[in-house]
């Protein structure tokens, strides 16, 4: 999995979503990359409020028939955050298939 610091709150970094808030967003792409398809995002309040420290999420994927049996289905995990300092984590990732 690769990572990226998007920058929010101050100098010319753009914002996702058009919200200076502090923000989780996944994507998926089923063609090795070439094109993302955003999931989800969550804002840190949405976190916050379902998570004192740490927790599990599940995102449903069923629909997009074109991720059944692909070798180049690929997830991408974007964090928005205020300041150089704040950390981000992502621990255990399962992807189940039906």
């Amino acid at each position: 999995l690769g990572t990226a610091k998007t920058g929010a709150g101050s100098g010319s970094c753009t914002v996702d979503h058009n919200l200076i808030d502090e923000q989780l967003t996944v994507f998926y792409s089923t063609n090795g990359g070439s094109s993302w398809t955003e999931a989800e995002y969550l804002l840190r309040s949405e976190l916050l409020a379902s998570y004192q420290a740490w927790g599990t999420r599940t995102i449903d994927l069923t629909g997009v028939s074109a991720a059944n049996n692909n070798h180049n289905f690929m997830l991408r995990f974007r964090w928005q955050v205020n300041t150089t300092g704040d950390q981000c984590n992502l621990d255990n990732i399962v992807v189940t298939a039906n």
